[in-house]
Protein backbone atom coordinates (compact mmCIF):
# COMPACT_ATOMS: atom_id res chain seq x y z
CA UNK A 1 0.00 0.00 0.00
CA UNK A 2 3.03 2.37 0.85
CA UNK A 3 4.41 1.72 -2.80
CA UNK A 4 1.02 2.51 -4.13
CA UNK A 5 0.61 5.12 -2.35
CA UNK A 6 3.67 7.13 -3.41
CA UNK A 7 3.16 6.12 -8.03
CA UNK A 8 0.66 9.16 -8.90
CA UNK A 9 3.38 11.65 -6.90
CA UNK A 10 6.46 10.34 -8.72
CA UNK A 11 4.47 9.91 -12.12
CA UNK A 12 3.31 13.63 -11.40
CA UNK A 13 6.96 14.21 -11.43
CA UNK A 14 7.86 12.37 -14.44
CA UNK A 15 5.00 14.59 -16.05
CA UNK A 16 6.47 17.64 -14.85
CA UNK A 17 9.83 16.97 -15.55
CA UNK A 18 8.66 15.94 -19.72
CA UNK A 19 6.86 19.33 -19.58
CA UNK A 20 10.05 21.15 -18.39
CA UNK A 21 12.33 19.63 -21.08
CA UNK A 22 9.98 20.22 -23.92
CA UNK A 23 9.69 24.14 -22.33
CA UNK A 24 13.82 23.61 -22.15
CA UNK A 25 14.09 22.43 -25.73
CA UNK A 26 11.41 25.00 -26.82
CA UNK A 27 13.80 27.98 -25.40
CA UNK A 28 16.39 26.18 -26.68
CA UNK A 29 15.39 26.05 -30.35
CA UNK A 30 13.96 29.62 -29.98
CA UNK A 31 17.12 31.22 -28.80
CA UNK A 32 18.94 29.07 -31.73
CA UNK A 33 16.43 30.18 -34.38
CA UNK A 34 17.55 34.31 -32.55
CA UNK A 35 20.93 33.83 -33.07
CA UNK A 36 21.06 32.11 -36.70
CA UNK A 37 18.80 35.02 -37.64
CA UNK A 38 21.26 37.55 -36.07
CA UNK A 39 23.98 36.09 -37.54
CA UNK A 40 21.97 36.02 -41.13
CA UNK A 41 21.15 39.68 -40.65
CA UNK A 42 24.90 40.64 -39.94
CA UNK A 43 25.92 38.51 -42.71
CA UNK A 44 23.84 40.15 -45.16
CA UNK A 45 24.70 43.20 -44.31
CA UNK A 46 28.37 42.80 -44.68
CA UNK A 47 27.01 41.43 -48.46
CA UNK A 48 25.19 44.15 -49.05
CA UNK A 49 28.16 46.41 -47.52
CA UNK A 50 30.83 44.87 -50.35
CA UNK A 51 27.95 45.09 -52.88
CA UNK A 52 27.36 48.75 -52.29
CA UNK A 53 32.04 48.61 -52.42
CA UNK A 54 31.59 46.33 -55.97
CA UNK A 55 28.58 49.09 -57.63
CA UNK A 56 30.30 52.21 -56.05
CA UNK A 57 33.43 51.34 -58.08
CA UNK A 58 31.45 50.46 -61.15
CA UNK A 59 29.90 53.55 -61.21
CA UNK A 60 33.85 55.53 -61.19
CA UNK A 61 34.77 53.23 -63.54
CA UNK A 62 32.32 54.06 -66.46
CA UNK A 63 32.46 57.60 -65.23
CA UNK A 64 36.24 57.63 -66.04
CA UNK A 65 35.86 55.13 -69.46
CA UNK A 66 33.13 57.01 -71.00
CA UNK A 67 33.34 60.49 -69.48
CA UNK A 68 37.00 60.97 -69.49
CA UNK A 69 38.32 58.74 -71.91
CA UNK A 70 34.83 58.48 -73.94
CA UNK A 71 32.73 62.91 -73.84
CA UNK A 72 35.79 64.68 -73.27
CA UNK A 73 37.93 62.90 -75.96
CA UNK A 74 35.04 63.27 -78.19
CA UNK A 75 34.67 66.92 -77.27
CA UNK A 76 38.16 67.95 -77.79
CA UNK A 77 37.94 66.46 -80.92
CA UNK A 78 35.09 68.18 -82.00
CA UNK A 79 36.90 71.89 -81.25
CA UNK A 80 39.33 70.83 -83.77
CA UNK A 81 36.82 70.47 -86.47
CA UNK A 82 35.18 73.56 -84.98
CA UNK A 83 38.25 75.20 -85.27
CA UNK A 84 39.25 73.74 -88.79
CA UNK A 85 36.51 73.27 -90.69
CA UNK A 86 38.62 72.53 -93.89
CA UNK A 87 39.21 68.68 -92.17
CA UNK A 88 36.53 66.27 -91.17
CA UNK A 89 35.79 64.92 -88.17
CA UNK A 90 37.37 61.28 -89.16
CA UNK A 91 40.70 63.35 -90.89
CA UNK A 92 40.86 65.05 -87.48
CA UNK A 93 40.49 61.67 -85.90
CA UNK A 94 43.11 60.06 -88.03
CA UNK A 95 45.98 62.77 -86.88
CA UNK A 96 44.47 62.37 -83.12
CA UNK A 97 45.17 60.10 -80.50
CA UNK A 98 44.60 57.06 -80.02
CA UNK A 99 41.69 57.80 -77.51
CA UNK A 100 40.32 60.46 -79.93
CA UNK A 101 40.11 57.78 -82.54
CA UNK A 102 38.24 55.34 -79.91
CA UNK A 103 35.94 58.09 -78.89
CA UNK A 104 34.52 58.35 -82.73
CA UNK A 105 32.53 55.30 -81.93
CA UNK A 106 30.47 57.21 -79.33
CA UNK A 107 29.37 59.77 -81.75
CA UNK A 108 26.21 59.41 -83.61
CA UNK A 109 26.72 62.79 -85.25
CA UNK A 110 27.73 66.24 -84.20
CA UNK A 111 26.40 69.40 -84.30
CA UNK A 112 27.64 73.40 -83.61
CA UNK A 113 25.06 75.32 -82.32
CA UNK A 114 24.25 79.10 -81.82
CA UNK A 115 22.20 79.45 -79.41
CA UNK A 116 21.42 83.39 -79.32
CA UNK A 117 20.17 82.71 -83.01
CA UNK A 118 19.39 79.21 -82.58
CA UNK A 119 21.14 77.76 -85.55
CA UNK A 120 22.54 74.52 -85.24
CA UNK A 121 25.23 73.46 -87.73
CA UNK A 122 26.22 69.70 -88.29
CA UNK A 123 29.65 68.89 -87.84
CA UNK A 124 31.45 66.30 -90.33
CA UNK A 125 30.11 63.82 -92.65
CA UNK A 126 27.62 61.99 -90.26
CA UNK A 127 24.26 63.23 -91.16
CA UNK A 128 21.73 63.73 -88.04
CA UNK A 129 18.26 60.94 -87.85
CA UNK A 130 15.14 62.96 -86.66
CA UNK A 131 17.09 66.53 -86.91
CA UNK A 132 14.15 69.68 -86.92
CA UNK A 133 13.36 73.08 -85.38
CA UNK A 134 11.74 71.68 -82.31
CA UNK A 135 15.01 69.62 -81.10
CA UNK A 136 16.98 72.35 -82.10
CA UNK A 137 15.29 74.53 -79.74
CA UNK A 138 15.09 71.93 -77.20
CA UNK A 139 18.72 71.90 -77.37
CA UNK A 140 19.32 75.74 -77.46
CA UNK A 141 16.99 76.27 -74.33
CA UNK A 142 18.27 73.01 -72.25
CA UNK A 143 21.75 73.07 -72.88
CA UNK A 144 22.84 76.08 -71.36
CA UNK A 145 20.52 75.41 -68.33
CA UNK A 146 22.49 72.16 -67.99
CA UNK A 147 26.02 74.07 -68.08
CA UNK A 148 25.38 77.16 -66.21
CA UNK A 149 27.99 77.10 -63.28
CA UNK A 150 30.53 74.98 -65.39
CA UNK A 151 33.80 75.92 -66.02
CA UNK A 152 35.10 75.67 -69.73
CA UNK A 153 36.01 72.69 -71.26
CA UNK A 154 33.15 70.75 -68.91
CA UNK A 155 30.17 68.91 -70.85
CA UNK A 156 26.54 68.34 -69.59
CA UNK A 157 24.06 65.32 -70.84
CA UNK A 158 21.12 65.92 -72.14
CA UNK A 159 18.14 63.17 -72.06
CA UNK A 160 15.32 63.34 -74.75
CA UNK A 161 12.78 60.81 -74.68
CA UNK A 162 15.74 57.57 -75.99
CA UNK A 163 18.22 59.93 -77.36
CA UNK A 164 20.85 61.26 -75.11
CA UNK A 165 23.10 64.64 -76.49
CA UNK A 166 26.33 65.42 -75.00
CA UNK A 167 27.08 69.04 -75.46
CA UNK A 168 29.56 71.92 -74.11
CA UNK A 169 30.30 75.48 -74.44
CA UNK A 170 32.84 76.80 -76.98
CA UNK A 171 34.28 80.11 -77.32
CA UNK A 172 34.24 82.16 -80.11
CA UNK A 173 37.92 82.12 -80.88
CA UNK A 174 37.68 78.33 -81.27
CA UNK A 175 35.15 78.81 -84.32
CA UNK A 176 36.74 79.77 -87.46
CA UNK A 177 34.98 82.60 -89.01
CA UNK A 178 35.34 85.02 -92.81
CA UNK A 179 33.33 87.89 -90.95
CA UNK A 180 36.05 88.84 -88.09
CA UNK A 181 39.84 89.17 -88.59
CA UNK A 182 42.60 90.12 -86.41
CA UNK A 183 42.66 93.45 -87.93
CA UNK A 184 39.04 94.14 -87.24
CA UNK A 185 39.56 92.71 -83.13
CA UNK A 186 42.82 94.58 -82.71
CA UNK A 187 41.65 98.05 -84.48
CA UNK A 188 40.13 101.36 -83.24
CA UNK A 189 37.22 101.24 -85.52
CA UNK A 190 35.25 97.78 -84.74
CA UNK A 191 32.39 97.95 -86.74
CA UNK A 192 29.77 97.78 -83.92
CA UNK A 193 27.12 95.65 -85.91
CA UNK A 194 30.37 92.99 -85.81
CA UNK A 195 31.15 93.03 -82.29
CA UNK A 196 27.41 91.95 -81.63
CA UNK A 197 27.82 89.07 -83.72
CA UNK A 198 30.80 87.66 -82.35
CA UNK A 199 29.27 88.23 -78.82
CA UNK A 200 26.76 86.05 -80.33
CA UNK A 201 28.77 83.04 -81.65
CA UNK A 202 30.66 83.13 -78.35
CA UNK A 203 27.37 82.00 -76.84
CA UNK A 204 27.79 78.86 -78.72
CA UNK A 205 27.54 74.58 -77.96
CA UNK A 206 29.23 72.02 -79.41
CA UNK A 207 27.89 68.49 -79.14
CA UNK A 208 27.08 65.08 -80.43
CA UNK A 209 24.30 62.71 -80.60
CA UNK A 210 25.79 59.72 -77.85
CA UNK A 211 25.20 56.08 -80.01
CA UNK A 212 23.81 54.20 -76.89
CA UNK A 213 24.36 51.07 -79.27
CA UNK A 214 28.05 51.71 -78.47
CA UNK A 215 28.22 52.17 -74.46
CA UNK A 216 28.15 48.35 -74.02
CA UNK A 217 31.43 47.63 -74.93
CA UNK A 218 32.90 50.78 -72.87
CA UNK A 219 30.90 49.90 -69.71
CA UNK A 220 32.35 46.46 -70.29
CA UNK A 221 35.75 47.07 -70.68
CA UNK A 222 35.65 49.42 -67.59
CA UNK A 223 34.28 46.41 -65.33
CA UNK A 224 36.88 44.04 -66.74
CA UNK A 225 39.68 45.50 -66.32
CA UNK A 226 40.17 44.28 -62.89
CA UNK A 227 38.05 43.07 -60.45
CA UNK A 228 35.52 45.58 -58.05
CA UNK A 229 36.35 43.84 -55.00
CA UNK A 230 39.82 45.10 -53.69
CA UNK A 231 42.33 41.92 -53.65
CA UNK A 232 42.22 42.27 -49.81
CA UNK A 233 38.93 40.47 -49.79
CA UNK A 234 38.38 36.87 -50.24
CA UNK A 235 42.50 36.77 -50.83
CA UNK A 236 42.08 37.55 -54.14
CA UNK A 237 40.10 34.67 -54.82
CA UNK A 238 37.26 36.59 -55.68
CA UNK A 239 36.32 37.86 -59.44
CA UNK A 240 33.31 39.60 -60.71
CA UNK A 241 31.83 36.69 -61.59
CA UNK A 242 30.37 36.64 -57.65
CA UNK A 243 28.54 39.43 -58.42
CA UNK A 244 25.36 40.62 -59.91
CA UNK A 245 25.42 43.98 -61.55
CA UNK A 246 22.55 45.63 -63.48
CA UNK A 247 23.77 49.34 -65.10
CA UNK A 248 20.83 51.67 -65.83
CA UNK A 249 20.48 55.00 -67.22
CA UNK A 250 17.25 57.86 -65.81
CA UNK A 251 14.97 56.62 -68.01
CA UNK A 252 15.23 52.75 -66.85
CA UNK A 253 17.13 51.61 -70.08
CA UNK A 254 19.67 48.84 -69.02
CA UNK A 255 22.68 49.33 -70.44
CA UNK A 256 24.88 46.38 -68.95
CA UNK A 257 23.79 42.99 -67.08
CA UNK A 258 25.76 40.54 -65.66
CA UNK A 259 25.79 37.60 -62.99
CA UNK A 260 22.36 35.82 -61.56
CA UNK A 261 20.05 38.01 -59.94
CA UNK A 262 20.69 37.21 -56.13
CA UNK A 263 17.84 37.52 -53.64
CA UNK A 264 16.64 40.98 -53.39
CA UNK A 265 17.48 41.48 -49.82
CA UNK A 266 21.29 41.19 -50.77
CA UNK A 267 20.90 43.68 -53.41
CA UNK A 268 21.92 47.26 -53.09
CA UNK A 269 21.68 50.31 -55.26
CA UNK A 270 24.08 52.95 -56.12
CA UNK A 271 23.95 56.13 -58.08
CA UNK A 272 26.83 59.03 -58.57
CA UNK A 273 27.26 61.47 -56.67
CA UNK A 274 25.95 65.43 -57.31
CA UNK A 275 29.14 66.58 -57.60
CA UNK A 276 31.45 63.41 -59.64
CA UNK A 277 30.69 63.24 -63.44
CA UNK A 278 28.25 61.74 -65.11
CA UNK A 279 28.52 60.58 -68.69
CA UNK A 280 24.93 59.81 -68.44
CA UNK A 281 22.01 61.42 -66.79
CA UNK A 282 20.41 59.27 -63.61
CA UNK A 283 23.53 56.53 -64.14
CA UNK A 284 22.31 53.72 -61.73
CA UNK A 285 23.99 50.52 -60.65
CA UNK A 286 21.94 47.34 -58.63
CA UNK A 287 24.31 45.23 -57.44
CA UNK A 288 24.22 42.12 -54.94
CA UNK A 289 27.36 39.71 -54.04
CA UNK A 290 26.85 35.94 -54.53
CA UNK A 291 25.77 34.26 -51.17
CA UNK A 292 27.89 31.49 -52.32
CA UNK A 293 30.67 33.36 -51.93
CA UNK A 294 30.01 34.76 -48.41
CA UNK A 295 32.30 32.04 -47.11
CA UNK A 296 35.17 33.50 -48.34
CA UNK A 297 34.02 37.36 -47.05
CA UNK A 298 32.28 36.42 -44.05
CA UNK A 299 33.75 34.73 -40.72
CA UNK A 300 31.14 31.60 -40.85
CA UNK A 301 30.07 32.77 -44.11
CA UNK A 302 25.96 33.07 -44.95
CA UNK A 303 24.09 30.31 -42.30
CA UNK A 304 21.73 28.06 -44.15
CA UNK A 305 18.30 28.13 -42.98
CA UNK A 306 17.82 26.15 -39.53
CA UNK A 307 14.48 25.95 -40.03
CA UNK A 308 13.90 22.13 -40.57
CA UNK A 309 16.24 21.47 -38.72
CA UNK A 310 14.75 23.01 -35.47
CA UNK A 311 11.29 21.87 -36.15
CA UNK A 312 12.45 18.37 -36.76
CA UNK A 313 13.72 18.84 -33.35
CA UNK A 314 10.85 20.31 -32.26
CA UNK A 315 8.71 17.40 -33.81
CA UNK A 316 11.01 14.76 -31.95
CA UNK A 317 10.73 16.40 -28.74
CA UNK A 318 6.92 16.22 -28.92
CA UNK A 319 7.52 12.63 -30.38
CA UNK A 320 9.60 11.67 -26.94
CA UNK A 321 7.28 13.10 -24.85
CA UNK A 322 4.27 11.60 -26.54
CA UNK A 323 5.95 8.29 -26.06
CA UNK A 324 6.91 8.91 -22.55
CA UNK A 325 2.95 10.15 -21.91
CA UNK A 326 2.20 6.78 -23.50
CA UNK A 327 4.68 4.30 -21.90
CA UNK A 328 3.61 6.18 -18.60
CA UNK A 329 -0.09 5.83 -18.69
CA UNK A 330 0.70 1.79 -19.66
CA UNK A 331 2.77 1.72 -16.86
CA UNK A 332 0.24 2.76 -14.85
CA UNK A 333 -2.21 0.06 -17.03
CA UNK A 334 0.36 -2.38 -16.02
CA UNK A 335 0.59 -1.55 -12.27
CA UNK A 336 -3.21 -2.20 -12.49
CA UNK A 337 -3.18 -5.16 -14.07
CA UNK A 338 -0.28 -6.74 -12.03
CA UNK A 339 -2.20 -5.26 -8.68
CA UNK A 340 -5.81 -7.21 -10.39
CA UNK A 341 -3.87 -10.29 -10.95
CA UNK A 342 -2.18 -10.56 -7.45
CA UNK A 343 -6.31 -9.95 -6.20
CA UNK A 344 -7.20 -12.82 -8.36
CA UNK A 345 -4.49 -15.39 -7.65
CA UNK A 346 -5.54 -14.47 -3.91
CA UNK A 347 -8.94 -14.98 -4.64
CA UNK A 348 -8.60 -18.16 -6.21
CA UNK A 349 -6.24 -19.79 -3.80
CA UNK A 350 -8.37 -18.57 -0.96
CA UNK A 351 -11.16 -20.71 -2.32
CA UNK A 352 -9.55 -24.45 -2.22
CA UNK A 353 -7.38 -23.04 0.48
CA UNK A 354 -10.95 -22.41 2.49
CA UNK A 355 -12.42 -26.25 0.89
CA UNK A 356 -8.64 -28.26 2.03
CA UNK A 357 -8.30 -26.32 5.41
CA UNK A 358 -12.39 -27.00 6.19
CA UNK A 359 -12.42 -30.30 5.28
CA UNK A 360 -9.00 -31.58 6.72
CA UNK A 361 -10.55 -29.86 10.62
CA UNK A 362 -13.72 -32.15 10.13
CA UNK A 363 -11.46 -35.29 9.27
CA UNK A 364 -9.08 -33.66 12.24
CA UNK A 365 -11.72 -33.99 14.50
CA UNK A 366 -13.76 -36.85 13.78
CA UNK A 367 -16.68 -35.04 12.82
CA UNK A 368 -17.64 -37.43 10.26
CA UNK A 369 -20.80 -39.44 11.12
CA UNK A 370 -19.87 -42.15 8.13
CA UNK A 371 -17.68 -43.48 5.78
CA UNK A 372 -19.43 -41.51 3.13
CA UNK A 373 -19.14 -38.59 4.40
CA UNK A 374 -15.20 -38.67 5.25
CA UNK A 375 -14.94 -40.50 1.41
CA UNK A 376 -16.45 -37.01 0.09
CA UNK A 377 -14.16 -34.64 2.70
CA UNK A 378 -10.90 -36.65 1.07
CA UNK A 379 -12.23 -36.12 -2.72
CA UNK A 380 -12.99 -32.09 -1.64
CA UNK A 381 -9.33 -31.87 -0.36
CA UNK A 382 -7.83 -33.98 -3.59
CA UNK A 383 -10.04 -32.09 -6.19
CA UNK A 384 -9.22 -29.09 -4.25
CA UNK A 385 -5.42 -29.71 -3.80
CA UNK A 386 -5.54 -30.00 -8.11
CA UNK A 387 -7.14 -26.88 -8.50
CA UNK A 388 -4.22 -25.68 -6.21
CA UNK A 389 -1.35 -27.23 -8.24
CA UNK A 390 -2.69 -26.37 -11.67
CA UNK A 391 -3.22 -22.71 -10.56
CA UNK A 392 0.31 -23.04 -9.00
CA UNK A 393 1.96 -24.52 -12.07
CA UNK A 394 -0.17 -21.66 -14.18
CA UNK A 395 1.75 -18.54 -12.28
CA UNK A 396 4.90 -20.45 -12.19
CA UNK A 397 5.15 -21.09 -15.97
CA UNK A 398 4.11 -17.41 -16.44
CA UNK A 399 7.27 -16.54 -13.85
CA UNK A 400 9.74 -18.70 -16.14
CA UNK A 401 8.15 -17.48 -19.44
CA UNK A 402 8.52 -13.63 -17.97
CA UNK A 403 12.46 -14.43 -17.11
CA UNK A 404 13.15 -16.96 -20.49
CA UNK A 405 14.09 -19.92 -18.86
CA UNK A 406 13.06 -23.09 -20.99
CA UNK A 407 11.53 -25.97 -19.05
CA UNK A 408 10.56 -28.27 -21.71
CA UNK A 409 11.76 -32.03 -21.76
CA UNK A 410 10.03 -33.96 -24.82
CA UNK A 411 9.36 -37.17 -24.86
CA UNK A 412 6.86 -39.66 -27.77
CA UNK A 413 3.56 -40.68 -26.64
CA UNK A 414 0.53 -42.08 -28.13
CA UNK A 415 -2.13 -38.39 -27.90
CA UNK A 416 -5.59 -40.73 -27.47
CA UNK A 417 -3.87 -42.23 -24.52
CA UNK A 418 -2.67 -39.14 -23.00
CA UNK A 419 -6.49 -37.51 -23.12
CA UNK A 420 -7.62 -40.84 -21.98
CA UNK A 421 -5.99 -40.28 -18.90
CA UNK A 422 -6.23 -36.96 -18.64
CA UNK A 423 -9.70 -36.81 -18.97
CA UNK A 424 -10.19 -39.31 -16.87
CA UNK A 425 -7.92 -37.79 -13.82
CA UNK A 426 -8.94 -33.85 -14.08
CA UNK A 427 -12.79 -34.53 -15.79
CA UNK A 428 -14.31 -34.86 -11.72
CA UNK A 429 -12.88 -31.57 -11.20
CA UNK A 430 -13.73 -29.63 -14.21
CA UNK A 431 -17.03 -30.31 -15.08
CA UNK A 432 -18.87 -31.99 -11.77
CA UNK A 433 -19.38 -28.62 -9.65
CA UNK A 434 -21.04 -25.10 -9.97
CA UNK A 435 -22.31 -24.07 -13.21
CA UNK A 436 -20.15 -26.68 -15.32
CA UNK A 437 -22.09 -29.75 -13.22
CA UNK A 438 -23.07 -32.03 -16.01
CA UNK A 439 -20.97 -31.22 -18.69
CA UNK A 440 -19.50 -34.14 -21.00
CA UNK A 441 -16.28 -34.69 -22.94
CA UNK A 442 -15.55 -36.76 -26.08
CA UNK A 443 -12.27 -37.43 -27.18
CA UNK A 444 -11.74 -37.28 -31.17
CA UNK A 445 -8.90 -38.74 -31.44
CA UNK A 446 -6.73 -41.59 -33.71
CA UNK A 447 -5.42 -43.75 -31.55
CA UNK A 448 -2.45 -43.99 -33.67
CA UNK A 449 -1.50 -40.32 -33.81
CA UNK A 450 1.79 -39.71 -31.49
CA UNK A 451 3.46 -36.20 -30.46
CA UNK A 452 6.77 -35.41 -29.94
CA UNK A 453 6.68 -33.10 -26.57
CA UNK A 454 7.08 -32.40 -23.17
CA UNK A 455 3.88 -34.09 -21.62
CA UNK A 456 3.63 -31.56 -18.83
CA UNK A 457 3.47 -28.75 -21.05
CA UNK A 458 0.80 -30.46 -23.06
CA UNK A 459 -1.01 -31.13 -19.63
CA UNK A 460 -0.87 -27.62 -18.53
CA UNK A 461 -1.92 -26.66 -22.20
CA UNK A 462 -5.26 -28.83 -21.96
CA UNK A 463 -5.94 -28.16 -18.72
CA UNK A 464 -5.84 -24.21 -19.38
CA UNK A 465 -8.34 -24.86 -22.19
CA UNK A 466 -10.50 -27.28 -20.53
CA UNK A 467 -10.95 -25.29 -17.68
CA UNK A 468 -12.07 -21.87 -20.19
CA UNK A 469 -14.68 -24.42 -21.98
CA UNK A 470 -15.83 -25.44 -18.75
CA UNK A 471 -15.98 -21.81 -17.05
CA UNK A 472 -17.26 -20.26 -20.15
CA UNK A 473 -19.89 -23.31 -21.66
CA UNK A 474 -23.38 -23.53 -21.03
CA UNK A 475 -24.49 -26.15 -18.44
CA UNK A 476 -24.51 -29.99 -19.47
CA UNK A 477 -22.31 -28.65 -22.58
CA UNK A 478 -20.66 -31.40 -24.53
CA UNK A 479 -16.95 -30.21 -25.08
CA UNK A 480 -15.14 -32.26 -27.66
CA UNK A 481 -10.96 -32.75 -27.32
CA UNK A 482 -9.61 -33.87 -30.50
CA UNK A 483 -6.41 -34.56 -32.10
CA UNK A 484 -5.45 -35.29 -36.44
CA UNK A 485 -1.88 -34.93 -38.45
CA UNK A 486 -1.44 -33.05 -40.80
CA UNK A 487 1.50 -32.57 -43.06
CA UNK A 488 4.49 -31.75 -40.63
CA UNK A 489 2.58 -30.71 -37.93
CA UNK A 490 -0.17 -32.37 -34.97
CA UNK A 491 -3.27 -30.28 -34.54
CA UNK A 492 -4.89 -30.44 -31.05
CA UNK A 493 -7.82 -28.54 -29.98
CA UNK A 494 -10.69 -28.15 -27.51
CA UNK A 495 -14.25 -27.21 -28.76
CA UNK A 496 -17.16 -26.01 -26.78
CA UNK A 497 -20.73 -24.71 -26.77
CA UNK A 498 -20.01 -21.47 -25.04
CA UNK A 499 -20.74 -17.75 -26.73
CA UNK A 500 -17.28 -18.05 -28.61
CA UNK A 501 -14.57 -15.19 -28.73
CA UNK A 502 -15.44 -12.09 -31.13
CA UNK A 503 -12.95 -11.58 -33.93
CA UNK A 504 -11.66 -8.43 -32.44
CA UNK A 505 -10.66 -10.16 -29.01
CA UNK A 506 -9.09 -12.79 -31.00
CA UNK A 507 -5.61 -11.75 -30.69
CA UNK A 508 -6.12 -9.86 -27.43
CA UNK A 509 -7.13 -12.94 -25.30
CA UNK A 510 -3.65 -14.32 -26.20
CA UNK A 511 -1.99 -11.31 -23.71
CA UNK A 512 -1.24 -11.18 -19.98
CA UNK A 513 -3.89 -10.76 -18.35
CA UNK A 514 -6.22 -10.12 -20.88
CA UNK A 515 -10.01 -11.61 -21.45
CA UNK A 516 -12.53 -11.56 -23.75
CA UNK A 517 -15.31 -8.90 -23.60
CA UNK A 518 -17.79 -10.94 -22.50
CA UNK A 519 -15.91 -12.43 -19.45
CA UNK A 520 -15.46 -9.73 -17.29
CA UNK A 521 -17.49 -11.49 -14.19
CA UNK A 522 -15.81 -14.97 -14.46
CA UNK A 523 -13.23 -15.98 -12.20
CA UNK A 524 -10.06 -16.43 -13.05
CA UNK A 525 -6.21 -14.75 -13.10
CA UNK A 526 -6.31 -14.20 -17.38
CA UNK A 527 -2.79 -15.72 -17.37
CA UNK A 528 -4.23 -19.47 -18.86
CA UNK A 529 -3.74 -18.32 -22.74
CA UNK A 530 -0.85 -16.50 -22.28
CA UNK A 531 0.59 -19.78 -20.68
CA UNK A 532 -0.82 -21.88 -23.55
CA UNK A 533 0.74 -19.44 -26.21
CA UNK A 534 4.12 -19.37 -24.27
CA UNK A 535 4.45 -23.31 -24.11
CA UNK A 536 3.27 -24.01 -27.49
CA UNK A 537 6.07 -21.34 -29.16
CA UNK A 538 8.28 -23.35 -27.12
CA UNK A 539 7.46 -26.13 -28.82
CA UNK A 540 8.16 -24.75 -32.32
CA UNK A 541 4.25 -24.50 -33.00
CA UNK A 542 1.20 -21.87 -33.22
CA UNK A 543 -1.66 -21.67 -31.91
CA UNK A 544 -5.38 -19.43 -33.13
CA UNK A 545 -9.42 -18.65 -31.79
CA UNK A 546 -11.38 -20.51 -33.90
CA UNK A 547 -15.33 -20.57 -34.39
CA UNK A 548 -16.39 -24.40 -33.12
CA UNK A 549 -19.09 -26.40 -35.82
CA UNK A 550 -21.82 -25.80 -32.86
CA UNK A 551 -20.81 -21.68 -32.72
CA UNK A 552 -18.31 -22.00 -29.58
CA UNK A 553 -14.87 -21.23 -29.74
CA UNK A 554 -12.74 -23.74 -30.80
CA UNK A 555 -9.26 -23.28 -30.11
CA UNK A 556 -6.20 -24.59 -31.82
CA UNK A 557 -2.91 -25.31 -31.29
CA UNK A 558 0.13 -26.85 -33.15
CA UNK A 559 2.92 -28.88 -32.96
CA UNK A 560 5.77 -29.65 -35.11
CA UNK A 561 6.11 -33.21 -35.80
CA UNK A 562 9.73 -33.63 -35.98
CA UNK A 563 9.26 -37.24 -36.40
CA UNK A 564 7.59 -37.02 -40.14
CA UNK A 565 10.43 -34.20 -40.67
CA UNK A 566 12.89 -36.46 -39.90
CA UNK A 567 11.54 -39.27 -42.29
CA UNK A 568 11.28 -36.74 -45.08
CA UNK A 569 14.77 -35.82 -44.81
Amino acid sequence: MFRRSLNPPRTSWIAALLAASVLLVALLVVHAAFTASSHRAVAEAVLRDYAGLAGDELLRRVAAEVGYYGHLEALGLLRRVASDPQRGIDEQARAGSARQQRSMELIRWAFLLQVADRELAVLGERRPVGLSPELTAWLADAGPRALAGTSRGDFAVLQRADRTFVVSPIDSDEIESDEIDSDDIDGDDIDSEKTAEAEARAASLIGFELDRSRLEPWVSQALDRRPLLPPSLGSGELGNEVLFLRLTDGAGEEILRRGERYASALRVERTLPEDYLKPLEGLTVQAAVDPAAASKLVIGGLPRSRLPVLVGLVVLTAGLLTAAVVMLRRERALIRLRTDFVSRVSHELRTPLTQIRMFAETLRLGRVRDVKERDLALEVIDRESRRLSVLVENVLQFSRADRGVPSLVKERFRIRLFLEALIEEVGPLLFSQGDSAGARIRIDADPSIEIEADADAIRQILLNLLDNAAKYGPPSQLVIVGAEAGEGVTRLWVDDEGPGIDPSDRDRVWQPFRRASHGGEVSGTGIGLSVVRELIEQHGGRCAVNVGDRGGARIVVELPDDLQERGAS
